[in-house]
């Protein structure tokens, strides 16, 4: 006895449509907000980048000047009185002539970077996020923070390399009588025998380090002058 094989089935029945609808959507839902938060992560990586470099821009303006810029602009364009600029310190992109907010001082949602002060040594350089809006630093605000800190220091290390050897050449030619351990007077004394000079270059002031304080001595016999760092 023969069997009729089965009729090949064609289409789909609703319960499968109604399944295959529902696990497309679930994928659609999945990939559309990876790729949003791919372009997102994107721009994100591209204002990171040019924030850094500005930042470098900064800091390089401030070692050379002994001041932060009061504003962005600074860094391309000389202010009055920056006897000591040497900038550019941020390459200008040809963009910057074409067309507004498409410069090196725009993020990539073409809002305007913001230098703010946060302390006497530590400036933020903020980007508004893709909101373009002003959160004070929340939601999707993102910050750069340059410190002068270590360039104070290393200011101040370069003079007091120099206040110590004066020192290391007194004590080894004209010792005694020692240095006396007020700095003050240890200074007048190495400038009056000509370890250090009465005018001190423009950039640097014996009797103070890079944050405006004095320096100490240390030893009695005086060995070395020291600054106590960051007030």
């Amino acid at each position: 006895m023969s069997h009729a094989k089965p009729a090949a089935r064609f289409g789909f029945t609703l319960l499968e449509v109604i399944v295959f609808l529902a696990v497309a959507s679930i994928g659609v839902g999945i990939t559309l907000p990876m790729l949003g938060g791919g372009d997102r992560g994107e721009r994100v990586d591209e204002a990171r980048t040019q924030m850094n470099a500005i930042s470098d821009g900064i800091a390089n303006y401030f070692r050379d000047n002994e001041e932060f810029p009061a504003s962005l602009d600074d860094l391309v364009t000389k202010p009055a009185g920056a006897a000591e600029w040497l900038g550019p310190y941020v390459q200008k992109s040809s963009v910057d002539l074409e067309s507004a907010g498409a410069g090196w001082k725009y993020d990539p949602w073409r809002t305007t970077y913001q230098l703010i002060v946060a302390s006497a040594t530590v400036r933020v350089l903020r980007s508004w996020g893709p909101n373009r809006a002003n959160d004070s630093g929340g939601s999707d605000d993102f910050d750069v923070l340059v410190d002068s800190n270590p360039i104070l220091w290393r200011i101040t290390k370069e003079e007091l390399l120099t206040i110590n050897n004066a020192i290391a050449g007194y004590n080894a030619h004209d010792a005694p009588p020692n240095l006396s351990t007020q700095y003050t007077a240890c200074l007048n004394v190495l400038q009056a025998k000509g370890y250090l000079p009465i005018g001190a270059p423009p950039k640097f002031d014996y009797r103070y380090d890079a944050w405006g304080q004095w320096y100490k001595t240390v030893g009695n016999p005086v060995t070395k002058a020291k600054s106590v760092g960051p007030p």
